[in-house]
């Protein structure tokens, strides 16, 4: 069907247009005009960057030879309805994709498949091919990027998708839909959006964003950071605040919640966890290892947990537990107390000198910037000082 094919042109572009039936497209150039699929189209390559192909219905394979490298620096391959096979050139290329089309080498520059609106749920596995980024549809996709070594960008629109990153630094996006999200090497960004999602970062330093849907529960166990230094950032937008139970997040080092009320309860992690709880009234729970938080504005209630920990209260009345260990608290500004009921034996604070000696929790803390001290229920030392105490 060659005959079939036709070539037409601007003094800047080329358009290749193709037939109903399933056709090799190659195109290439002779060194004064463009060839495709070995016959000259009498087309000079002069001035000529931007190419598109429409292959139309059938199984089509298109290819952009070698010989377009430093020519072409613009394309826009439509494969059209079929199992078509796609492979890119040097430039930065474009292929309009549906589910039964093969991804080849799509080469150097900047790549980008874009599911066509007529497209059931892809299925495509992008290993080899060098894409920058892919654009789902709105049905269950699965997306496979092991393997590429450049960094992506993927995003799976609605319903429910897989998605996995490649050894890049990858940013992917579920949209609407429970997801299930894999960042695999490389240094991700992975936000969940809409629907109950399971993230998990990989290898590397990874940023796990969920929305006020997927932490409106206990969904701890849908988090995994993987190795390399890891956070967990809810979306912004999440109101009244969020509600994390972290119960199998070993892999995650940081959370950061929102600026409105949130539970953030780490009480299960056993290594050391960074939590910023941002403005509104905060309930915090750190585990077992020593912690770090920063709960920002807000009348807050902080419980350290085991570890040596450091608390920043920052503004609001804040009543902070230091629990175990050897804890360095600091309330900042507004009203804010110590408590120690929960030590099995006498505590001795003074706020004058900023230590606490808590015996029955077995650490000795700093504290500063506080005003009220509840102690334990046995025989308590408590000392406050210049600022109006309550003991």
């Amino acid at each position: 069907m060659l005959a079939a094919i036709t070539f037409t042109s601007t003094a800047t572009s080329i358009t290749v247009r193709g037939t109903a039936d399933g056709e090799t497209i190659n195109v290439s150039h002779n060194g004064t005009n463009f060839v495709v699929t070995g016959v000259d189209t009498g087309i000079a390559i002069a001035g000529r960057n931007t190419l598109t192909v429409n292959a139309l219905e059938g199984a089509d394979t298109i290819i952009l030879d070698a010989s377009l490298n430093g020519v072409i620096t613009t394309s826009t391959l439509n494969g059209g309805a079929g199992a078509d096979n796609i492979s890119g050139g040097s430039g930065n290329d474009t292929a309009n994709i549906d589910n039964l089309d093969v991804i080849g080498n799509m080469g150097a520059g900047t790549d980008s498949l874009v599911a066509l609106p007529t497209s059931g749920a892809l299925n495509l596995v992008l290993a080899g091919s060098n894409v920058e980024s892919v654009r789902g549809t709105s049905l269950a996709d699965l997306i496979d990027g092991t393997g590429v070594i450049t960094a992506m960008t993927i995003i799976g629109y609605g319903d429910k998708d897989t998605i996995t990153g490649g050894d890049g630094n990858d940013v992917i996006r579920g949209g609407d839909g429970d997801d299930s999200l894999l960042g695999g090497a490389g240094k991700d960004s992975i936000y969940g959006d809409a629907g109950l999602d399971q993230l998990d970062g990989g290898a590397n330093d990874d940023i796990l964003v969920f929305d006020a849907t997927d932490i409106a529960g206990n969904f701890g166990s849908g988090l995994v950071g993987g190795t390399g230094w890891d956070q967990i950032r809810t979306a912004s937008y999440a109101e009244p605040g969020v509600w994390l139970i972290l119960t199998d997040a070993n892999d995650v080092e940081r959370v950061i919640a929102t600026d409105n009320a949130d539970i953030v309860d780490a009480s299960a992690v056993t290594q050391k966890i960074d939590i910023r709880s941002l403005g509104g009234d905060d309930i915090v729970t750190g585990g077992s290892a020593g912690d770090f938080f920063q709960t920002g504005e807000g009348n807050d209630t902080i419980v350290g947990g085991a570890g040596n920990d450091t608390v920043y209260a920052d503004g609001g009345n804040d009543v902070i537990w230091g629990e175990a260990g050897n804890d360095s608290i600091f309330g900042g500004a507004g009203i804010d107390e110590i408590r120690y009921t929960n030590s099995t034996s006498g505590v001795n604070v003074d706020l004058n000198s900023g230590l606490a000696t808590v015996d029955g929790l077995g650490g000795v803390d700093i504290l500063a910037e506080i005003e009220n001290v509840t102690g334990s229920n046995l025989n308590d030392t408590l000392a406050g000082n210049s600022l109006d105490n309550v003991l």
